[in-house]
């Protein structure tokens, strides 16, 4: 395992040197740039081959897209460019009808026929919960869990952190439906999706699954004046529930140790979800950036596409290699939980001397999560739409 990781790292030390070396951008609200580069991957893998099989499965790709509305219109004579720029809308579109942040304006997704009648469905289903879809996102599994083997994290329904229509299971979920299973498990979701909803669910939902802190998380307690976090099992597991800090959602990093100019602190979820992003795009665009990482760890690809059998099975899989990471997000920071009757924040603190390396860890790491989901996007439409 030592060597292997060791493997990785020089291989995306290698990735780094030809980005750009700039200042990087300010971190702002640019988390759907993650998932288009992560479908720009994707759309490389598939059109590398230049097999009968793959180009199908673009082209049933582009068809479902036109069907739903996708802009511009992609035929057979369609740049490159245009795919690209319609197939990164559509890994942003999960995030895109969901409701706006206060003082932001509602995304035209929200309104046009496609997410007009995916969050009708939503409302019919889920009358006292109308955004339930928010939490498809999204799966708590503690970042600390090791399960029956220390040295594997184990995701499972019958741990009490799962939901059975968690980010693990929608996807699955999804993946049946574009498929065209005739009887997909109706116990996950109760809504009938559509394909073309089903596909950029998937889109989305394959990066999500390999952002750590939208697969594990933390429950922290305070003990003696320190943060604990603890693992919600036996009799006060229900309890301890509800205490998950969201994907680290709950915790605010200062980023001022690496970035001076940098005044307010962001969440330790937007941490990884943006800036990391941010300084891994550069100036570069999304789908330069996809180029850079594809030729940079395509060598890789085999090992993370070495998956077989049935593809159902594969987001628990994923899941659990993105757990392995996890604790990665977690580690060497100094957490301090604020006094909620006080509206006071709960921080997560990076040492100086430790600022630097912790900043460079997160970005290999993601560089290699964002080509991970690439190439197992495409893994997935083609045992889902390449049959």
């Amino acid at each position: 395992m030592k060597q292997s990781v060791s493997k990785l790292a020089r291989i995306i030390c290698a990735a780094a040197v030809v980005l750009p070396l700039v200042s990087p951008r300010p971190a702002l609200a640019y988390g759907g740039d993650g998932h288009s580069i992560v479908a720009d991957i994707a759309l490389l893998e598939l059109s590398r081959s230049n097999t009968a099989s793959d180009k199908k499965v673009i082209a049933a790709v582009n068809k479902l897209l036109n069907d739903s509305g996708a802009m511009p219109q992609l035929t057979s004579n369609s740049s490159p460019e245009d795919v690209a720029k319609v197939w990164e809308a559509a890994a942003r579109w999960a995030d895109d009808i969901r409701p706006p942040m206060p003082g932001r304006r509602v995304n035209a997704a929200r309104k046009d026929a496609l997410g007009v009648g995916f969050l009708d469905k939503i409302k019919a289903k889920f009358p006292h919960d109308k955004e339930h879809h928010t939490d498809w996102h999204f799966v708590d599994v503690p970042f600390n869990f090791r399960g029956a083997n220390s040295r594997h994290p184990l995701y499972s329904r019958s741990n009490v952190w799962t939901k059975s229509d968690d980010l693990v299971q929608m996807l699955r979920f999804c993946a049946q439906t574009l498929h065209g299973d005739p009887s997909p498990d109706t116990s996950v979701s109760p809504v009938e999706l559509s394909k073309p909803e089903a596909l950029r669910l998937i889109i989305h939902y394959v990066g999500d699954l390999h952002q750590p802190l939208h697969v594990g998380c933390g429950y922290p307690i305070e003990e003696n004046g320190m943060v604990a976090f603890k693992i919600p099992q036996g009799p006060d597991a229900e309890n301890l529930v509800p205490k998950s800090d969201r994907g680290a959602n709950k915790w605010f990093v200062s980023l001022k140790t690496m970035l001076p100019s940098e005044t307010s602190p962001v969440k330790l979820h937007s941490y990884w979800d943006t800036h990391i992003i941010n300084l891994i795009r550069r100036q570069n665009s999304k789908i330069q950036t996809a180029r850079l990482l594809d030729a940079k760890l395509t060598p890789l690809r085999r090992k993370w596409l070495t998956l077989k059998g049935d593809y159902r099975l594969w987001s628990v899989a994923w899941a659990n290699d993105s757990l392995r990471i996890a604790p990665q997000a977690y580690k060497g920071l100094v957490f301090h939980l604020g006094n909620s009757t006080e509206d006071e924040e709960s921080t997560a603190e990076l040492p100086e001397t430790s600022a630097r390396a912790y900043e460079r860890q997160a970005t290999n790491l993601t560089r290699i999560q964002l080509a991970k989901a690439g190439f197992r996007l495409a893994e997935i439409l083609r045992a889902t739409l390449g049959a």
